[in-house]
């Protein structure tokens, strides 16, 4: 009996010193989430050694073989119980950790979507396991619960390949950040949008004619994809006459370009067709669709420079009233 006491001390105090050990750590850490999590491990830590020196004594203890045996089961559900939960919430602490690095947006998102799922699947499979450990501690055959955990296993994913491939980009997504919601991309079908949001199943794209065009995640960590972080530039050519006013023409472009509000706009001479000068006027568009910008520039342009009296391409300034 003093061995079997002994036995639970020396158990005792290391369960006691690991618990102290491993608070002591989390309130040194800078994160603010791992003293919270690191309180209810510490505790189930303490337990399980604790469990686990009652079990061990109770092997030695001089008992009656039926109190002994009965004992002995009970301190093995308890220990293997209070292990599936440390384990459980070990998982879900390494969960929160391993995303304390990315972006607050992004991390936010991994948070509310991402780990609480991991948390309740590992939960779910440690549970799983404790109960099988239990059963065949008992005495019970599980192979073939085994078995069907299995084949139900395959079969939930097979059946769900597609929508967890998705979940899984969806993570690499928010991990490896190719893009970020506000960024304009290119895909590979040359479709061009504003990414709104980056969804566990698919990411959301604004398109330039106001449609939302929702791509499934694995095309998108599967294909290229054309980060446009440069503000994209807009170009516009007209053409005048060869004795019109070049300056002043030029001068009328940057001002009609202004006053749309487009960023540095730049005009100058590209070129000297036998009909005409040819000028250039170029600004960047922002996130708008190029080529609708363009057009729309395009009018504008031609429709004030004929109303400043300016021959455009070929066409005579209309007379001016006196």
């Amino acid at each position: 009996m003093t061995l079997a006491i002994a036995l639970l001390v020396a158990t005792l105090v290391p369960a006691v010193v690991a618990g102290l050990l491993l608070l002591r750590w989390a309130r040194r850490s800078p994160a603010s989430t791992r003293a919270s999590s690191a309180n209810p491990l510490a505790r189930r830590l303490v337990l399980l050694l604790f469990y686990a020196g009652l079990y061990a004594s109770a092997q030695i203890a001089p008992l009656n073989p039926h109190v002994e045996q009965v004992l002995s089961s009970l301190l093995f559900v308890a220990a293997a119980f209070v292990a599936a939960r440390l384990v459980s919430g070990l998982i879900a602490f390494l969960l929160a950790q391993s995303i304390s690095h990315i972006h607050n947006g992004d991390r936010e998102r991994i948070e509310r979507e991402y780990v609480p799922l991991g948390s309740k699947v590992a939960t779910l499979t440690i549970g799983l396991v404790f109960v099988i450990a239990v059963l065949k501690h008992f005495g019970t055959d599980v192979s073939s619960l085994v078995a069907a955990l299995g084949i139900g296993s395959l079969a939930i994913g097979l059946a769900a390949q597609q929508t967890l491939g998705n979940m899984l980009a969806g993570f690499t997504l928010l991990v490896d950040r190719p893009f970020r919601p506000g960024d304009r991309i290119r895909l590979a079908s040359s479709e061009v949008g504003e990414v709104v949001t980056i969804g566990m199943r698919s990411t959301r794209i604004q398109m330039a004619d106001s449609n939302l065009l929702i791509v499934p995640n694995t095309e998108l960590v599967n294909s290229r994809v054309v980060n446009l972080r440069t503000p994209a530039r807009a170009e516009v050519k007209v053409l005048i006459a060869k004795a019109a006013d070049v300056e002043r023409a030029l001068t009328l472009m940057e001002m009609i370009a202004s006053e749309r509000r487009l960023t540095e706009p730049h005009a100058r001479v590209s070129g000297f067709p036998s009909i005409g000068i040819e000028l250039s006027l170029s600004c960047y568009a922002g996130s708008a669709d190029i080529a609708a910008l363009e057009a729309d520039l395009r009018r504008a342009l031609v429709a004030g420079l004929i109303a400043a009296q300016v021959d455009v391409g070929g066409a005579r300034p209309a007379p001016i009233n006196r």
